[in-house]
């Protein structure tokens, strides 16, 4: 269970970096987006801290469906991935 939380903690961590990238959003504005801290956006942003589901459910809120959809087939890919490992 604890290789699912990391890989999805670096996949959420690697999506937001790449999102506010790509939409050209401040820290301030990508937390007010999510409803959190500039300082709790910049723990995320680091990978000091995980995501709560809150704060998942405002970043999928503010994604458009397509990236949604591509978030989901990247977590299952690594699901697959760790399921093949530990069945190898």
């Amino acid at each position: 269970m604890r290789a699912y939380k990391e890989a999805l903690q670096q996949l959420l961590k690697n999506r937001l970096l790449n999102f506010r990238a790509e939409h050209g959003y401040s820290q301030e504005k990508i937390a007010e987006l999510l409803h959190i801290s500039p300082r709790a956006l910049f723990d995320l942003e680091s990978g000091k801290y995980g995501f709560s589901a809150l704060t998942l459910m405002f970043f999928l809120s503010v994604m458009e469906e397509k990236e949604v959809q591509k978030l989901l087939r990247e977590f299952r890919r690594i699901v697959d991935e760790e399921n093949e490992k530990s069945e190898g």
